[in-house]
């Protein structure tokens, strides 16, 4: 079982903080490191991120701002991650408006292009779009920094805080006997596609099933998708993580499993959702080895499809 949650999310006030900038491995798999150090040059716990190392503290920092700010955390452009992780701090974020916001930006070791501008709109849906947002791109030394501690870690909590700062989308009304596929089968390959995907979502378009795809949505309609459909299901990813969005989703979440993607995370957010929640497991075959980046072939497509008829 995952460890309790705080029993109630807070925030330290800290002086005189100098933060690094991640800093990014040439290749595609090394490890990247950033740094939060306090006057003595000791790193910060609070701001321990997994992805990342302790980097040095910088011999000088070349940018001051001489006033008060808050931490908002590892910003980066990957909505599932940015979503969840990201974000863990909104709660907080929102309760000081007239605070700018420092963010860590980490590149991603597979680019993930934001082509529709999905991360503006997400700020704007949050209420985040007025504020001023500062990226570390060079060390910086803060005078005054709020650091929230985070809403949210990754298979352990969703604390009920956060769950409501995110969701931030209403309506519109349940369509009875709506049925959803959220596709991958027009993501780039480097996303983790599923040969035979075409073939499951032919099927189920005859039966009358609706095929999305998300990468081609808008962020509240990709939110509004989990309240207006009866079911959703489709091979697991990010396209999921929307259902934070939404106030009140209502859609039984049917996903399939991909081998190497934990379910822990996913069922934390639908159980702070109170969203009916099974995962199906479907035999299939991986075509390279990139982790949850992985291309599968799907054993049986039809198979699949007489599954999800009983959903």
């Amino acid at each position: 079982m995952p460890p309790a949650r705080p029993d109630e999310p807070a925030f330290t006030e800290l002086h005189e903080v100098t933060l690094a900038p991640v800093r990014s491995p040439q290749g595609p798999w090394g490890k990247h490191f950033f740094g939060a150090f306090d006057r003595n040059g000791q790193f910060l716990e609070g701001f321990a991120h997994p992805w990342c190392g302790v980097d040095a503290m910088p011999a000088a920092p070349i940018a001051s701002y001489p006033g008060t700010a808050i931490y908002g955390g590892l910003a980066m452009h990957h909505v599932g991650h940015f979503l969840l992780e990201g974000l863990s701090r909104l709660w907080c974020l929102k309760n000081y408006p007239e605070l700018p916001i420092i963010w860590h930006w980490i590149d991603l070791p597979i680019p993930h292009p934001d082509d529709r501008g999905w991360q503006k709109e997400l700020i704007g849906l949050l209420g985040l779009a007025q504020r001023r947002h500062i990226f570390l791109r060079q060390p910086l030394r803060v005078e005054r920094l709020l650091l929230p501690s985070p809403g949210f870690l990754s298979g352990q909590f969703l604390h009920p805080v956060q769950a409501a700062a995110l969701g931030c989308v209403t309506g519109p009304a349940a369509i009875p006997g709506k049925r959803v596929w959220l596709s991958r089968s027009a993501l780039p390959d480097q996303f983790g596609r599923v040969a035979g995907e075409d073939q499951v979502e032919a099927l189920l378009a005859a039966q009358g099933w609706t095929i999305i795809y998300p990468e081609r949505e808008t962020m509240r309609r990709s939110a509004e998708i989990f309240r207006e459909a009866e079911a959703v299901s489709g091979f697991i990813g990010s396209a999921f993580h929307t259902l934070l969005l939404h106030a009140s989703p209502s859609a039984r979440l049917r996903p399939i499993m991909r081998p190497g993607i934990p379910l822990t995370d996913y069922q934390i957010i639908a159980a702070a959702k109170g969203v009916d929640f099974a995962a199906i497991d479907a035999p299939m075959t991986a075509l390279d080895q990139r982790a949850s980046w992985t291309n599968f072939q799907l054993n049986a497509p039809t198979d699949l499809v007489n599954i999800l008829t009983d959903y």
